[in-house]
């Protein structure tokens, strides 16, 4: 039987995570680079030589054109990590990378993880100390979350973690408020920390968790679970931690995912809560969709009944935010208070001609039903997040 784009994308990736060779079917190019695009997986495409050599010339170009791009982003991302690593060392700083900073490197080759961003926690009353550092090294500040300050320039972003979990946040936030506690020395520094593979590993699944409750999460977070599984880990202690924040079954039907998808030895059948969340996480985009995003806010607010009023109220809280809100996303709010109503019309100015996205998510609450918030509650539970996560 043929095979479907996806269903050869994924053998595509378990070829390449395993080094082994790729059997070719008949495949359609041009929906495979719209799926691997989607899902930032290009790069397994063009680390994989069988089906290269079947591709058309035009598309082959394309494909390697956007891995090369990865391969640069990475080069530059790591040049300049490990710079900061050192200049954090030197000034007596303490930091600790985190995900895929070092997840990347468990992959055939580091690029293949594509990262938007690198996330570090510092101590956020040393801010104003890092701030040079970043700047020295080519990074501009961008703008403050509830717990990041963000940093750029043309090839990377970097998002200093003031805590690990923003404090809105409920279980998931108790568990990790003292972010300091699960970071470890790196060999031969008395300021660069790292987390030992089991927290490593603990923090990406619930990271993987947070996402998924938030509109979704896409094939690369699997492959992170796949290739972090291969290490040889303390699966006792990793089970007791996820039992505490109820997620051991969240765990478990996205290991079977991972297994499913790029296992060399899979099994020969899977439950149905590991085929459904292996339907949603192919539905889902490289990080959700606007659509389960808008679903999941209004199913955490507990809405009893989604409304015309409920959604309008939706749409106002994201056009005029709260000054807490404001101040985070314009500087100059901060600053000055009083700005605030000034602001709130620079702001609809700001989404209209820059933040296209939030109009984009103006319109998807609008259309949003209670249906679908029912069914994304519903289904999140059955996945085994829990509520009050």
């Amino acid at each position: 039987m043929k095979k479907t784009y996806v269903q050869q994308m994924l053998d595509i990736i378990r070829a390449v995570l395993n080094k082994v060779p790729f059997s070719v079917d008949e495949v359609d190019f041009n929906a495979l680079h719209t799926l691997s695009k989607a899902h930032g997986l290009s790069g397994f495409v063009a680390c994989c030589p069988e089906i290269m050599a079947r591709m058309p010339k035009e598309l082959q170009a394309k494909f390697r054109y956007e891995f090369n791009i990865s391969v640069a982003k990475e080069t530059a991302q790591e040049l300049i990590i490990s710079k900061f690593l050192d200049k954090m060392e030197e000034k007596g700083l303490r930091c600790l990378p985190l995900k895929g900073f070092y997840i990347k490197k468990k992959y055939p080759i580091p690029a293949l993880r594509q990262m938007t961003d690198t996330d570090i926690l510092i101590d956020a009353d040393k801010i104003q100390e890092i701030i040079p550092i970043m700047e020295s090294l080519g990074l501009k500040y961008d703008h403050d979350t509830l717990h990041e300050v963000i940093f750029k320039n043309s090839q990377l972003v970097v998002e200093l973690h003031k805590e690990l979990i923003p404090s809105n946040l409920g279980k998931l936030y108790e568990y990790y408020k003292d972010g300091w506690s699960r970071a470890v020395l790196c060999t031969g520094k008395n300021f660069v920390y790292k987390m030992s593979p089991e927290d490593t590993y603990i923090f990406a699944v619930n990271h993987i968790a947070k996402h998924y409750l938030h509109g979704g999460i896409g094939i690369k977070h699997v492959a992170d679970i796949f290739v972090m599984s291969k290490e040889k880990m303390d699966e006792d202690y990793i089970n007791a931690e996820l039992s505490k924040l109820e997620t051991r079954d969240f765990h478990k039907n996205l290991k079977n995912v991972a297994d499913m998808w790029f296992s060399m030895d899979r099994k020969a059948e899977y439950d149905n809560k590991t085929l459904e969340m292996a339907r949603f996480i192919l539905e889902s985009g490289s990080f959700g969709n606007a659509e389960n995003l808008i679903a999941a806010e209004i199913a955490k607010k507990k809405v009893e009944k989604v409304t015309t009023w409920t959604k309008l109220k939706g749409i106002l809280r994201r056009i005029f935010p709260a000054v807490k809100t404001m101040k985070l996303l314009y500087p100059a709010v901060r600053k000055c208070t009083v700005l605030y109503p000034l602001y709130t019309i620079i702001r609809i100015f700001d989404i209209l001609f820059n933040r296209k996205r939030e109009i984009k998510s103006v319109l998807t609450r609008i259309n949003t039903s209670q249906e679908k918030v029912d069914y994304f509650a519903m289904h999140c539970e059955k996945m085994g997040i829990p509520k009050d996560f």
